[in-house]
């Protein structure tokens, strides 16, 4: 029925010859039918581009497509890094949707959301030369006072891959962003199939437009696409906007689900008030006022207009954050955000903080004491940074985003963190963390928290248990004593499930599960006993998504209660994978020498 009474609404607007005035007007089955292949423009030179080769695009009349082809790949002699591609358009392209794009694989064929001719630039199937590429339309003659902006859209995000639309109203001498598509906001892996809208109120004195369409990547990959996903879209229309106006700014309301437990909260906007229909809301959490320092972000969504309940493990302990909201119309136009919204998340009741461990007075490269790394890494790459990285130790923010924006970009940590990462270590990274021995006599209701910069790869698993009689591991990686399980995220690849879609421990840890690159099964990294009793502890850790598993974990340990010898390990395994981070690890419980007056942050 949503879709019907947009519907019913956009026809109506029709009517109004001041909204229904057509700016620019293109579904590019012309250019797939009758276009001519023309050779590709470098962005910087206005020449063609023609190292490591020539390439060939079809561009419809009156736009202009540009790219540039990554530097780095290409020598003085034109010989380039692996370029194998089977569909050689390094750019922009009309195609045709059936029978020249959809039979790529990779969610191509998703929905099928096109007819005809289609605009496209893929990166995967162009293959490892990396380029970026620009498409800019006709130049439109427009005074009004606002334009509205909508296409069929095909959006496959992978990590470090850039979408963007902006508008020039100079001519395009500066260009405003409309929107860009990132890893803050879409996941990697997956497909975002659509119909978008985008509203745009004309600037004063403005006479004309034009909108541009940037395909490439971010600065981890200097701006180029490289082996990365596709963007196509279909039946572009802008049409004047008229006078309407965004929606009303809402107010919002923070509930605690329970305040006397680890809880989540809800997050309660008020009603819509707009002359459009109400279509999507956008949610952001923050650590700060200012909204800098998100937690968490629904982005643009259409299945929680009014509320959303954000669950526990998105949210720190005992902590202030801030939460705010935004309306978007079925015209495009979005509310400004609402006023900030605060509370401070809850402690259960009766439980204090017995230890935590922050890093902050450890040195870098090192560990705290008591705390201890043990590694079997197969074998050392004999790269001094990578060595490092592959083995559990505490480092600083800075030293994480020296490899990579995606190791900062929720603040999950503070300062000083314990990091492990197995990107480019290979044949396998094989490393243990173990927490100090806790005595925990006279301490009951034990409890777990920390902060988790977690990354899944589809070839490695990311495991957590704990020991309640000092359990260890030997030198030839024998376990010794009896170890409980907290956690085991695997890529949901290699992870069979139960017809009632709950994971299956015995199949998922059976012997012939080998992970790639390693001769060993995942439950070589599994300490804990009996196996096929591990199935509600299996977590799919959603491969190469770089914010899903982020979060504040929390773990009751029944069985640490009144114990004296408790340890925490965390093992990280992967082939050329990601990593994992480690902050303010705490022990909470029931105790009298608890220190409740500590503050956590």
């Amino acid at each position: 029925m949503k879709r019907l009474s947009v519907l019913i609404f956009v026809i109506s607007l029709f009517t109004m010859p001041v909204m229904s005035q057509v700016l620019l007007e293109e579904n590019f089955d012309n250019a797939a039918i009758d276009g001519v292949f023309i050779n590709v423009v470098d962005n910087n030179t206005g020449q063609d581009i023609t190292q490591p080769q020539q390439f060939q695009v079809i561009q419809p009349e009156g736009w202009t497509i540009t790219a540039e082809i990554d530097p780095a790949d290409v020598s003085a002699e034109g010989v380039f890094d692996g370029f194998s591609a089977d569909f050689p358009y390094p750019a922009w392209s009309a195609l045709f949707y059936e029978g020249e794009w959809d039979n790529g694989g990779g969610d191509r064929n998703l929905e099928k959301p096109f007819l005809d001719g289609i605009m496209v630039s893929d990166s995967d199937r162009f293959g490892n030369l990396a380029y970026r590429t620009w498409l800019n339309s006709p130049s439109v003659d427009f005074s009004g006072s606002s334009i509205i902006i909508e296409f069929d859209n095909h959006y496959r995000h992978n990590d470090n891959q850039v979408a963007q639309l902006d508008i020039s109203w100079d001519g395009g001498a500066t260009y405003t962003q409309i929107f860009s598509w990132d890893d803050t906001n879409h996941n990697d892996n997956e497909s975002y199939v659509g119909h978008e809208t985008f509203a745009v109120v004309t600037p004063e004195g403005a006479s004309s437009f034009t909108l541009r369409f940037f395909f490439g990547g971010d600065s981890d990959q200097r701006g180029f696409t490289d082996f990365d996903w596709y963007w196509a879209f279909d039946n572009l229309l802008v049409r004047a906007g008229g006078d309407a106006g965004a929606p009303a700014v809402p107010a919002l309301s923070i509930s605690i689900i329970d305040p006397n437990a680890f809880s989540g909260i809800v997050l309660t906007s008020s009603a819509f008030s707009g002359s459009a229909d109400h279509v999507k809301s956008e949610w952001q959490v923050a650590l700060d006022e200012a909204f800098e320092n998100l937690i968490f972000a629904s982005g643009e969504t259409e299945g929680n207009l009014v509320s959303i309940e954000i669950p526990s493990d998105a949210l720190p302990v005992g902590q202030m954050i801030y939460a705010r909201v935004r309306h978007l119309d079925s015209n495009g136009f979005a509310s400004a955000f609402s006023a900030a919204a605060q509370t401070s998340t809850p402690v259960p009741a009766g439980i204090s903080i017995i230890e935590i461990e922050d890093f902050e007075s450890t040195d870098e490269w090192s560990l705290p004491e008591g705390w201890k790394e043990i590694n079997f890494n197969d074998p050392l790459t004999g790269d001094a940074n990578e060595d490092n990285f592959a083995t559990w130790s505490v480092v600083t923010e800075d030293t994480m985003a020296s490899i990579g924006g995606d190791r900062v970009n929720v603040p999950v940590y503070e300062g000083k963190s314990v990091f492990v990462d197995a990107d480019a270590f290979n044949p396998f990274q094989d490393a243990h963390l173990f927490s100090k021995r806790y005595d925990l006599t006279g301490v009951t209701n034990v409890w777990l928290t920390f902060g988790s910069n977690y990354v899944q790869n589809q070839d490695n698993i990311g495991a957590l248990e704990y020991s309640v009689d000092g359990g260890d591991l030997s030198n030839d990686r024998t376990p010794t004593g009896t170890w409980l399980p907290l956690l085991y995220y695997l890529d949901t690849e290699d992870i069979t499930y139960n017809e009632d879609g709950t994971p299956n421990a015995a199949e998922t840890f059976r012997d012939d599960n080998v992970a790639d690159g390693t001769a060993f099964a995942y439950n070589y990294w599994v300490f804990a006993t009996p196996i096929e009793d591990m199935g509600p502890y299996i977590a799919n850790g959603y491969n190469d998504n770089k914010t899903a598993n982020k979060s504040f974990l929390k773990f009751r340990l029944e069985a640490a209660d009144e114990q004296s010898n408790v340890v925490i390990r965390w093992s990280n395994m992967g082939t050329d994978s990601w990593f994992w981070g480690v902050d303010n690890v705490t022990i909470w419980g029931t105790s009298d020498t608890g220190v409740s007056e500590w503050s956590l942050y």
